[in-house]
């Protein structure tokens, strides 16, 4: 019985152990991305790696579409650089809608598109297109630690 619960604990500290965090960078004026009228906010204290969790804010009258497809850079040296998918990764071409004035989830999966990553600054860049065809790319700066 004592031997089960040891192993049982080893194995939850080893899965919630390992995880690493994901810091949203509060800081950072590029993520707001005020002039656009969208905003990707990370949930506080819900995102670890691998998974991303976020909320699509629209602060537009107008309705959005979006889909899945995302890239992802990271800054080294000071410059920031493509992280490249991995190979055979392809996305779901499907409609994402964010009705006007309102916001939805959305969970980027990172591990499985990008691969272990390591610690650092990362970014998303993830498009729009609003009723009229105009594509806006909104950026969000965060933290791997």
């Amino acid at each position: 019985m004592i031997k089960k619960l040891l192993i049982s604990i080893f194995c939850v500290s080893v899965l919630f152990g390992c995880q690493k965090e994901i810091i949203s960078d509060e800081k950072d004026t590029i993520n707001n991305n005020v002039s656009t009228g969208i905003e990707i906010e990370i949930y506080k204290g819900v995102s670890t790696f691998p998974s991303l969790k976020t909320v699509f804010h629209n602060y537009t009258d107008e309705e959005l579409l979006t889909g899945e497809y995302f890239e992802l850079d990271v800054l080294e040296n000071n410059q920031w650089k493509k992280v490249e998918l991995l190979d055979g990764i392809a996305f779901h071409d499907i409609g994402i809608v964010v009705e006007k004035q309102s916001s939805r989830d959305f969970t980027y999966e990172l591990k499985t598109c990008y691969g272990e990553l390591k610690s650092g600054r990362y970014r998303i860049r993830h498009t729009f297109e609003n009723e009229s065809k105009e594509k806006r790319e909104v950026i969000k700066e965060f933290y791997i630690k």
